[in-house]
């Protein structure tokens, strides 16, 4: 077995996302998903909020090979031959602290209630 054995596609990190964030409960422009394709394998994925001004910087100095990017609606920079995903609302739904029943089951609680809607 090479290392390269061992790597993973964006792709196969976005299917994976998919199916854990549950994109299907979502509209399809809220889905999220891969954001610039890439054939490259992935050995590190930096996570940022959104893009900043030394973005291009922080991903060679971290030797990245894809990025995850919460909110990437003004990255306006070349990206160094890498590939991003990016997930928004599924995101904040499944894994911040609004309404979000795992993170309820996983504290023991029940019976959680929307106390507002969004949007």
């Amino acid at each position: 077995m090479t290392t390269s054995d061992n790597l993973c596609s964006l792709l196969k990190i976005a299917e994976f996302l998919d199916q854990f964030f549950t994109v299907c409960d979502f509209p399809v422009e809220e889905q999220g998903g891969v954001y610039i394709p890439s054939s490259r394998p992935i050995k590190r994925l930096g996570l940022a909020l959104e893009p900043w001004e030394q973005l291009e910087e922080w991903i060679i100095s971290e030797n990245l090979d894809g990025l995850f990017l919460h909110r990437p609606w003004k990255l306006e920079s070349k990206l160094p031959d890498i590939g991003v995903i990016s997930y928004h609302l599924p995101f904040d739904e499944r894994l911040c602290l609004g309404f979000n029943p795992r993170l309820a089951q996983i504290l023991g609680m029940s019976h959680p209630r929307v106390l507002g809607e969004k949007g």
